[in-house]
């Protein structure tokens, strides 16, 4: 890697033996020099990266909460406009064509700083992926286990079955533990005698149709050989 403004070779290459990534933009917020780990977690070659915005080659970048950042709310951007540092700021980064995120701890710190302007913004970052995942599924674990404390306790005081199965799929999905619900309750014949939905508008009507026809998917299929609790995982 090359500091294209400074050629500065022989310290900026040590950089690439650190286990953190680190930018650095000049005053219009391009990127001047990106380390080795740097490339790693964005997901592209500092050639692509060279005189450009992030933003420019297709990177996404979100909140914890997955709303994206809007370029302003940027540490870089931050920084250039109030020459204040950004520390600890965890970022999620979405490349181009990619499903799955990394997730990364941001610091940005303003350099040479000349009538209260800094000439260059140095980012620094290190990756949190492992972290954040683990995090993120013991947070939808709490929420699960939350949606079936709520389900187990309306049981005990339902008795009406389909007020039922619509408050079952309402509670599985108002703690956010899951995006959508389904719930059928099948005949001896295996016809559908009642189903509820929830977090998706009809999106389950092919499968109902399908259901009421007497023709049930391959995971129905596998319970009704096997009545434990069986788990498919798509």
């Amino acid at each position: 890697m090359v500091d294209s403004k400074s050629g500065g070779e022989s310290s900026l290459a040590l950089l690439d033996y650190v286990k953190a990534g680190v930018i650095v933009y000049d005053a219009e917020a391009r990127i001047r020099y990106a380390n080795a780990e740097a490339d790693r977690i964005l997901g592209l070659p500092f050639e692509q990266l060279d005189g450009v915005a992030a933003a420019e080659r297709g990177l996404t970048f979100c909140a914890e909460d997955g709303r994206v950042f809007r370029p302003e709310e940027l540490p870089v951007h931050r920084v250039l406009s109030n020459t204040e540092p950004v520390l600890n700021l965890v970022i999620g980064v979405v490349q181009p064509g990619l499903p799955d995120r990394r997730w990364a701890l941001v610091s940005a710190f303003p350099q040479e700083v000349n009538d209260g302007t800094p000439t260059r913004v140095v980012l620094t970052f290190v990756d949190i992926t492992g972290r954040r995942e683990a995090e993120l599924r013991r947070e939808h674990l709490t929420k699960v286990l939350r949606a079936i404390r709520n389900v187990s306790q309306l049981i005990a005081q339902e008795r009406d079955r389909s007020k039922l199965l619509q408050r079952s799929c309402a509670l599985l999905t108002e703690t956010r533990g899951y995006t959508s619900v389904w719930i059928a309750a099948r005949g001896e014949d295996g016809k559908l005698r009642a189903e509820a939905q929830s977090g998706i508008d009809n999106g389950f009507e092919a499968l109902i149709e399908q259901m009421e026809a007497g023709f049930a998917p391959a995971c129905i299929r596998q319970l009704t050989q096997d009545p434990e609790l069986l788990v498919v995982q798509d």
